[in-house]
């Protein structure tokens, strides 16, 4: 049996490039297709490569690339069709329905490229009040009320860029994108690596006990390590350097081990610590991890749970597959019943981001505390600006009596002079180990 598809369109100055991927398939033998053929008279060539999205790494994948805009016409349209063949057998390779809309914006863009100016501002104004009209709501219309269409999810699909994948029941999950995250698990483990991270955790430590203030260090697993059984490929979490890192690191009492807590949470208690198109936690899991973080300080405080809505919101990985955003219903706290969330700690410091994500600094002041501490965090988007439920820092800054944020992965030891904390917290996430803080 031979299966496969065309899942990508690419635009490039010589022509026109189709994604897709093909294999043949026998009892538990996958092999690669003998060849690839275009029906009709189309001019084309293609070559064959290994993906990393399939797990036995066949060159299952091609680039097939045209060179007119006409033969793609043919191709969308049926009536030219691109074949694979293995030995006696071959098949016809659909388009997927989620890439069909790149094959659109190609034909309009071909054939209005020559167009006068006068039509295109034409065309243009058409576009832009067909937006309008199916964006706008009666007068009767609750204003708060999200128009949505529901989103045909295969399992398995990668967005155009790899950075993100959909699982299994529409969970998305992080891909290669930047820091590569499928390549962690298979990736063998640098003792030297290991060793540094050790080493720096120690040495953050040894600092803070200088300044007479405790420290801890926090690296939160990815999605994937522990909604294994929604990835749409086998893996075995944590990955390898996660769990060369973390296994020493336990025997410090300034590690939080946050993967055993968030495993617990969702085979244990059953509750999905993760967002579905969010690459974050979940209420759950933000509440649960916030708990274990401040019993592993020794701090005794019960925290009321929230009782919980439904909202719909969106996640940072949709805008990646390239819908829009793509809006999931999420549980949050409704928050005029809630006593915790009615305290209202006060921004005094807010430093605009400078390079990217890096250098936010956020310092919030709180007069209704429930733990006379002070306390500086130096993590990343899992702490955020505070501003929602899911954000580490909405929780810390109505808990401590001064919160500290600085977005940015090193260490910063003047911060410590200057503000003096009673505790000093340093927060990573899986996908970041192989990068090493300077300090």
């Amino acid at each position: 049996m031979i299966k496969g598809a065309i899942d990508n369109l690419g635009i490039k100055e010589n022509g026109i490039e189709i994604f897709g991927w093909a294999y043949h398939i026998e009892g538990d033998t996958i092999s690669s297709v003998d060849h690839l053929a275009v029906t009709g008279n189309v001019n084309f060539e293609y070559q064959v490569y290994s993906r990393e999205d399939f797990a036995n790494n066949c060159c299952c994948a091609f680039i097939l690339k045209l060179r007119n805009t006409e033969d793609l016409i043919l191709i969308y349209l049926g009536k030219e069709s691109i074949i694979a063949t293995k030995g006696e057998e071959s098949n016809r390779l659909e388009i997927w329905d989620q890439i069909r809309y790149k094959f659109t914006s190609v034909f309009i863009a071909e054939y209005i490229k020559d167009f006068p100016k006068a039509e295109l501002e034409k065309i243009a104004a058409s576009l832009i009040g067909k937006l309008k009209e199916d964006s706008s709501h009666s007068e009767n219309d609750d204003k708060n009320i999200i128009k949505t269409t529901p989103l045909l999810a295969n399992e398995g699909f990668i967005s155009y860029d790899y950075s993100a994948i959909i699982g299994k029941n529409g969970y998305i999950f992080l891909f290669a994108g930047n820091n590569n995250v499928y390549s962690l698990y298979n990736e063998n483990v640098d003792d030297s690596k290991k060793n540094s991270w050790v080493h720096l955790v120690q040495s953050r430590k040894k600092i803070c006990t200088n300044y007479n203030c405790s420290f801890y260090q926090i690296i939160f697993p990815e999605k994937q390590s522990i909604l294994t059984d929604y990835y749409p490929y086998e893996i075995t979490p944590p990955s390898p350097l996660y769990l060369s890192i973390t296994t020493p690191l336990k025997h410090e009492s300034s590690y939080i081990d946050t993967y055993t807590r968030l495993l617990s949470v969702y085979k244990e208690k059953g509750l999905v610590p993760f967002r579905k198109v969010d690459s974050h936690l979940s209420i759950h899991g933000v509440y649960e991890s916030l708990c274990h973080i401040l019993e592993s300080m020794g701090l005794s405080i019960n925290i009321e749970f929230p009782i919980l809505m439904e909202k719909l919101l969106p996640g940072d990985l949709g805008k990646n597959l390239g819908y829009g955003n793509i809006y999931e219903k999420n549980l949050i706290p409704m928050a005029d019943t809630w006593l915790f969330g009615q305290i209202k700690p006060v921004l005094t410091h807010s430093k605009p981001l400078v390079k990217g994500h890096d250098d936010d600094i956020m310092i919030w002041s709180n007069q209704d505390y429930l733990i006379d501490k002070s306390i500086i965090v130096f993590g990343d988007s899992y702490f955020e600006s505070g501003a929602g439920f899911f954000d580490l820092s909405y929780w810390f800054s109505r808990i401590f009596k001064k919160t500290i944020f600085h977005r940015t992965p090193d260490f910063h030891e003047p911060m410590l002079e200057t503000y003096k904390p009673d505790i000093v917290i340093c927060q990573t996430c899986e996908r970041l180990l192989p990068f090493l803080p300077s300090y």
